[in-house]
């Protein structure tokens, strides 16, 4: 349908005329950009839009894990740990 075309108006008669025709134009184009499909359904008094996108895989750690920043050293004396010795 003409309604996915970039700057598609609607005859102005049936809408208030506002408005670039440009969103579901974009609406399109992004979930066609995400492997999607969109879709119109119209019957006098009932108009649905519809889209779907696949699952997303799983994401693939792309930076490793790092260890959480040391505690910066104190002049203060380290407390004792569960052995009974103290920690620096």
């Amino acid at each position: 349908p003409h309604v996915f075309d970039r700057f598609y108006k609607a005859d102005k008669a049936h809408t208030s005329g506002m408005g670039t025709g440009l969103g579901l134009s974009i609406c399109k184009s992004i979930v066609q950009q995400h492997g999607g499909e969109i879709e119109l359904r119209s019957q006098p008094g009932d108009t649905a839009f519809s889209f779907a996108l696949n699952a997303a895989e799983p994401a693939q750690r792309a930076i490793p894990a790092q260890e959480p920043p040391r505690a910066a050293a104190s002049s203060e004396p380290a407390a004792p740990d569960a052995t009974g010795e103290s920690q620096q």
